[in-house]
């Protein structure tokens, strides 16, 4: 028709033909598309089409949209999931990045890195000095540093300066274009529980790796609240291994016994190591609650909007998973094995380091023959040896005073961070972040309170032992005792403070240079603060009955100091040396210039002769910081070492094994194993 009219209630109108052709057209199309929808709705049930009144335009219709919500949600991660999700609204709580990156992390100063490894751990000053960080507008870099001390190298050690709740739930991104990487290094970044002691509490490892190595997800807990994850929940929506051979998803960690925690991660982490980062970077996050823990790795190029837009939506990221730990549900289908996760863990800390060498890096050493090919480092020319730094094939590469294997400028190109920003999100309700408590001191009798027991490597007990013996290194301890801190003194500490024996000052200390504008402090990380008893060497105190029976750990015989103890069993230690497969001797020249104890003024000082810098048995003791060409004579002061002053004449001072001057020895202090003396004279008594 050229025209038709419509009539309304305000009568008859005539409508334009081409207004006329455009409604018949909407007409068609309401018509067709209530068809489809009809059609449509009968594939909900019948998703192959072969009820009547299915089509196979409607089955056309249906496999598209399908396509479409597939390539939607492997573009965003989004769409429908198998994971738990709960749903939590995030919003910015904390951020690190620019020029203050640095601001809020605390620097851990440590002699003993607790792995038994070769780190050096410096302060914030140190680490700014020597440009082992670095804080730019674009970004930061935490790297490794020169030689240290002796079989040293040193590093970064840095904790935040506040604490999140996995209660409220948590996610913390960590974006980088450079991750740490390469023979002999191991770098972390992960969380713990602050001012517990670890592993109770947990701990997240969410970047670590060693030797150039895959990327590494592990959890640890203690035993006050243990955790096993159920293996078919872990497994449910697709496959995390548990790649900690035979612990089988059990989180208890206890190295000493061989417990190494959970590490549930997905086969497609197997090409997550240093060198893929660093081609393809990303960011790294995890999503911590009391309910399970998701780890992922998103790489820059399909970074989600909502996280750009630090608005993230975790349970919308679950095909960039690359870790997945389950607590709520593994505890419902086996009640107690994972309960209330929400308290066991505590508010967690976040943690940058890069240690080097040590029971993962140091002890694989052998099985990355890129590592110990190439720089010539193998058996029979070392081994590795944790308990003797001087013949550990890692440390040797590691520390290169004399840039034998160029291992400075090998570090300046891959043992570093390079991070864009670390951001932590949490329920805006939660308020601002907490600062994490104080460390709980250790025992007022521990080695550790004393640095002349820490400094010669002894553990457990010291002043007294568990048989109540005062060992001869508790002397007297200046300005680090306790007491010496109105702080630390108010709180009823005893023994060392500031630094306890680990090098590690407490938060009551009075501030010093080292801590810049920082005043609390961090436990020391023990990845594996023992080794098994089956794996100790010689000089472990446990390797002799009568030293364990003195509640001593660490080394005693030989301790540190290159001594040793009246408790060794000397068949012991020759039974020791006969079965190993290689032995220090002629892997150091200890008749080279400079071993002397005469040398080395801090040697002198304490009144040790013979070969110090290294000892005969290939040790290079802790006093041999500084050598020297010629010793001034006002070195020693003057002792009367073979008389009244000699350790031979107190008995507590012989059953030690100690030599020379004892009461008071060469550095005037009196030691504790000083009492009655021996007499050596031959007169006859009087008669009665």
């Amino acid at each position: 028709h050229d025209s038709f009219s419509i009539t309304c209630a305000k009568g008859e109108r005539k409508l334009d033909p081409n207004i006329d052709f455009m409604l018949l057209r909407l007409a068609v199309a309401l018509l067709l598309t209530a068809a489809c929808c009809a059609e449509d709705s009968l594939l909900t049930l019948d998703d192959e089409c072969q009820a009547t009144g299915c089509s196979f335009n409607a089955l056309q219709r249906h496999g598209k949209k399908v396509m479409a919500e597939e390539k939607e949600e492997k573009s965003f991660g989004g769409g429908r999931s198998c994971f738990p999700d709960n749903r939590q609204k995030y919003g910015l709580s904390w951020s690190a990045q620019g020029k203050n990156f640095f601001d809020n992390f605390t620097f851990l100063v440590t002699r003993d890195d607790g792995t038994h490894g070769a780190a050096q751990y410096v302060n914030r000053q140190v680490a700014l000095d020597e440009s082992m960080v670095e804080a730019k507008d674009s970004h930061a870099i935490i790297r490794t540093g020169g030689p240290g001390w002796s079989y040293k190298r040193k590093s970064v050690n840095m904790h935040s300066n506040f604490v999140w709740s996995p209660k409220d739930g948590f996610v913390v991104a960590l974006r980088f274009t450079h991750l740490p990487h390469g023979c002999g290094v191991w770098p972390a970044f992960w969380t713990k529980a602050a001012g517990h002691d670890w592993p109770n509490g947990g701990e997240l490892d969410i970047i670590e790796s060693a030797n150039g190595w895959n990327n590494k997800v592990s959890f640890h807990n203690g035993d006050r609240q243990p955790c096993t994850l159920d293996a078919a929940e872990v497994n449910k929506c697709e496959p995390f291994p548990e790649i900690n051979g035979g612990m089988n998803y059990n989180a208890f960690t206890d190295y000493t016994h061989g417990r190494m925690g959970t590490s549930p991660n997905s086969p497609r982490a197997k090409k997550l190591t240093g060198d893929y980062f660093t081609k393809n970077p990303g960011v790294m996050a995890a999503e911590v609650t009391g309910d399970y823990i998701k780890v992922f790795f998103i790489p820059d190029a399909e970074m989600p909007a909502d996280l750009a837009d630090d608005r993230p939506r975790p349970g919308t990221w679950d095909r960039f998973l690359i870790s997945f730990l389950p607590f709520a549900a593994s505890d419902k289908k086996r009640p107690g094995s994972c309960a209330d996760m929400a308290t066991a863990l505590k508010p967690q800390e976040l943690v940058f380091n890069i240690g080097m060498c040590g029971d993962w890096a140091g002890g694989a050493w052998l099985k990355e023959k890129t590592c110990s090919a190439n720089h010539d480092l193998h058996y029979p020319a070392c081994a590795p040896d944790n308990w003797n730094s001087a013949n550990d094939c890692c440390t040797r590469f590691i520390y290169d005073v004399n840039g034998t294997y160029n291992t400075s400028s090998y570090f300046q190109e891959n043992a570093f961070f390079n991070i864009t920003w670390l951001k932590v999100y949490q329920d805006p309700s939660a308020g601002p972040p907490a600062q994490p408590p104080p460390p709980p001191p250790p025992p007022a009798e521990a080695c550790s309170n004393f640095p002349e027991c820490s400094k010669i490597g002894l553990g457990g007990n010291c002043c007294p032992t568990a048989t109540g013996m005062m060992m001869g290194c508790c002397t007297s301890l200046g300005n680090a005792s306790c007491d010496r801190h109105p702080k630390c003194k108010s709180a009823g500490l005893t023994g060392a403070c500031c630094p306890t024996g680990s090098g590690t000052r407490m938060g009551c200390c009075e501030p010093s240079p080292d801590q810049q504008h920082h005043h609390h402090t961090h436990h020391v990380h023990r990845k594996a603060a023992t080794k098994s008893v089956a794996n100790l060497s010689a000089a472990s105190c446990a390797k002799h009955s009568n030293c364990a029976k003195l509640g001593l750990d660490g080394l005693c015989c030989p301790n540190n100091a290159g001594q040793s103890m009246g408790c060794c069993d000397k068949e012991e230690q020759q039974k020791q040396q006969e079965q190993s497969p290689y032995t220090p001797s002629g892997l150091i020249n200890v008749s080279a210039k400079g071993s002397a104890c005469a040398r080395a003024p801090k040697c002198s000082s304490i009144g040790l002769s013979g070969e110090c810098c290294p000892t005969a048995a290939g040790v290079r003791m802790g006093c041999c910081d500084e050598v020297l060409e010629a010793v001034p004579s006002t070195t020693r002061p003057a002792v009367d070492s073979n008389g009244k002053d000699s350790c031979a004449k107190f008995p507590a001072c012989a059953a030690l094994g100690l030599a020379g001057a004892c009461c008071p020895n060469a550095a005037g202090v009196r030691m504790g194993c000083c009492g009655e003396t021996v007499s050596t004279s031959t007169t006859a008594r009087p008669a009665p």
